[in-house]
């Protein structure tokens, strides 16, 4: 029995929907795949490449180069998608491999195999060690699609699709704009979005925690410049200062949404140290001329006023950076916080050398604040501009990232959430130290991936990189509720109230850490809490209903819902009349809740899978809730994360077919 091992590139081939299509047409089925044989056979031949076999409908053939495979790959989906009798998937991986006979065996064919499986219809997806040995021949273009831990594979693999006329690019390019879709997102149910889309900076008046020395708030720059428009310059220097010392451990800096609530206020120093529950305060303003800025810093102590530090600085535009870098220094400097070396080289990190990117980047993170539709539309089309220019800009890639994370583009969360995961993948490939991005891949494996267990160790790398990143622990510690861990994930959400105490969001993210964790009575005083801060605050209003019907207070929880529905324009008006129905249904009232089900589906619109399970439960109809949650984790609805600590299902919670769908959603 002959045998030898060597380098090898392996090539698989695969057509799409074959299964479905021998089912359907058996014939049809087969003539497809005479065609599928005789296109390849001869090109794998040309190309110097050595038909292995047939593995049902998919070719697993070898080449000697690396060159030569790409080229028979490119040459076959050429041909394959001009006949448009069908599709393949192609994958190619270069290793070591076993040749034995007439067979090819070794670690290097199965990795080929399983990037093939996940490669788009009409695309050609490689391995690294592909895209190594081909990215510097021009006669080739390639583009990293994402990590992918394959079946079977130790390590993660680092996925490329290779870009040829002719050859169809993955959907989800990291620079690709989906078409708006129809479908509209979920109430309850988008709260993970909503919540972090929430834009209100308000006073914290339930906040109590005492200041430290080694705190500080950076306010909102002054624009002092003759130029109009230049407030997205000096908005953008107050962010990145905050940036670069949020990455200090041993300070604690406040978030941008908190500061951003005092620009143009005419309140005191103290008075916002205080409210911030923070020591130092850093003021500043920024005049522009052109490419010549002329920024004024100061460092005072809140607490008396005391004049810490000040300095103006004259410089270029594309100095700018260097003063960003400059000033973090001197204020761990004047506080006297030591830094580790790896602080050190964070603070004087520069994202882009390109003025004009970081101008289009600035400009993007502005309009993105205002978080409209509109202002989301026009951040993507600079963060666009600016990758333009620098395509290695990582941050810019994870404002792309942020502005279909938070959905307000039209799409659904379900369209948005692919194109995000894309920009931030993009983002992480450039620079793994991105606390932003690593957070939204975190979001995405939690709320969509299922992939609880790594959500977490992403989310806790995002906050070893930025330990003052709010938005980072107040997910990370409501996770950590949902896996059981109340006691952990409660101090970390009240950690990122510490962080952001302004920020109504952070706050109503307590309200459901307490709610999920079945600590009602908790959950009510805190949704209160921020009624009197927002009385029209929708996700709150819903939140008390909820907590109402939790405590079993059923006519309470009705008369609350049906106020938040009497709003004018209130949002996903569908899914919060069964809302309504599911309350009537748990209060005994069988024909009201019917009245109202029926009502919110008259029209067969886009409802929520998982409220109707709800009511199925009330109703005791067991078997019709179960089928029910299965439809909702398949269509991905949000609602399915909150399976595990949701009252609704405690009579069903220990059906096996219930925990068969825990299980799916990734909970143990």
């Amino acid at each position: 029995m002959s045998q030898s091992r060597q380098l090898a590139a392996i090539m698989f081939t695969d057509i799409v929907g074959y299964t479905a299509l021998m089912g359907n047409d058996e014939q049809k089925a087969f003539t497809i795949l005479t065609k599928n044989r005789d296109t390849q056979k001869p090109i794998i031949e040309q190309f110097n490449g050595r038909w292995i076999k047939e593995l049902g409908d998919g070719v697993m053939a070898s080449f000697n180069t690396v060159s030569d495979a790409v080229n028979a790959a490119i040459k076959i989906q050429e041909a394959c998608n001009a006949a448009k009798n069908f599709q393949l998937r192609i994958g190619i991986h270069l290793g070591e491999v076993v040749f034995e006979n007439n067979d090819v065996f070794g670690d290097g064919v199965n990795i080929a195999s399983r990037i093939q499986a996940i490669a788009n219809p009409g695309s050609i997806y490689i391995s690294e060690s592909v895209h190594n040995n081909i990215s510097n021949k021009k006669d080739f273009q390639t583009k990293f699609v994402k990590e992918e831990k394959l079946k079977n594979v130790k390590e993660v693999m680092r996925i490329y699709q290779v870009i040829a006329e002719g050859i169809i690019a993955a959907p989800a390019s990291p620079i690709v704009r989906k078409i708006k879709s129809k479908r509209s997102g979920l109430l309850f149910f988008g709260i993970l979005t909503v919540l972090l889309t929430a834009g209100y900076f308000i006073k914290d008046v339930f906040t109590t925690q005492g200041s430290s020395q080694k705190s500080i708030a950076v306010l909102p720059f002054i624009d002092l410049s003759q130029e109009q428009n230049q407030e997205f310059f000096s908005d953008g220097m107050m962010v990145d200062i905050i940036s670069r010392l949020s990455n200090i451990e041993g300070l604690q800096v406040i978030s941008r949404a908190s500061c951003m609530k005092y620009k143009g206020t005419k309140i005191t120093l103290k008075e916002i140290a205080n409210e911030l529950g923070v020591t130092n305060l850093l003021e500043g303003n920024v005049r522009r001329s052109g490419n010549r800025i002329r920024i004024s810093i100061t460092l005072t102590n809140g607490k008396d006023n005391k004049n810490l530090w000040a300095e103006e600085y004259d410089r270029d535009l594309t100095d700018i950076f260097a003063v960003q870098s400059d000033v973090s220094n001197r204020i761990a400097e004047t506080l006297k916080i030591k830094l580790t070396q790896e602080e050190k080289v964070l603070l004087t990190k520069s994202f882009t050398k390109n003025s004009e990117a970081y101008n289009f980047y600035l400009k993007g993170r502005f309009f993105w604040d205002i978080r409209t539709r509109e202002s989301f539309d026009s951040a993507e089309v600079n963060f666009l501009h600016a990758v333009q220019l620098d395509p290695q800009y990582a941050l810019a890639y994870s404002g792309l990232a942020d502005c279909y994370i938070f959905n307000k583009k039209g799409l659904s969360q379900l369209d948005a959430t692919p194109i995000a995961k894309a920009y931030a993948t993009k983002a992480l490939s450039l620079d793994t130290t991105l606390a932003e991005a690593w957070t939204t891949i975190a979001f995405i494996k939690q709320g969509f991936d299922f992939d609880l267990k790594g959500a977490k160790l992403d989310y806790e790398k995002a906050i070893q990189l930025n330990p003052n990143y709010a938005v980072a622990r107040q997910f990370y510690g409501g996770l950590l509720v949902l896996l059981g861990d109340k006691k952990n994930g409660l101090a970390e959400v009240k950690r990122a109230v510490a962080l952001d105490p302004l920020s109504l969001a952070v706050h109503w993210g307590l309200a459901l850490g307490y709610y999920n964790a079945r600590d009602y009575n908790n959950s009510l005083l805190e949704f209160q809490k921020t009624l009197t801060i927002n009385p029209k605050y929708e996700l709150a209003l819903l939140g008390i209903g909820n907590t109402y019907l939790a405590m079993g207070n059923y006519n309470k929880a009705i008369d609350q819902l049906e106020q938040l529905s009497a709003i004018p324009n209130v949002a996903d008006r569908i899914n919060l009349l069964l809302e309504i129905s599911y309350a009537y249904a748990l209060s005994g009232n069988m024909v009201k809740a019917r009245q109202v089900k029926d009502q919110a589906m008259e029209d067969k619109p886009l409802y929520s899978n998982y409220v109707l399970a709800k009511i199925c439960v009330a109703e005791k109809k067991y078997e019709e809730a179960i089928n029910y949650l299965d439809k909702a984790y398949s269509l991905k609805e949000f609602g399915v994360r909150f399976m595990k600590v949701d009252p609704a299902f405690d009579p069903i919670r220990y059906d096996n077919r219930f925990k068969l769908i825990l299980k799916k959603v990734g909970f143990d």
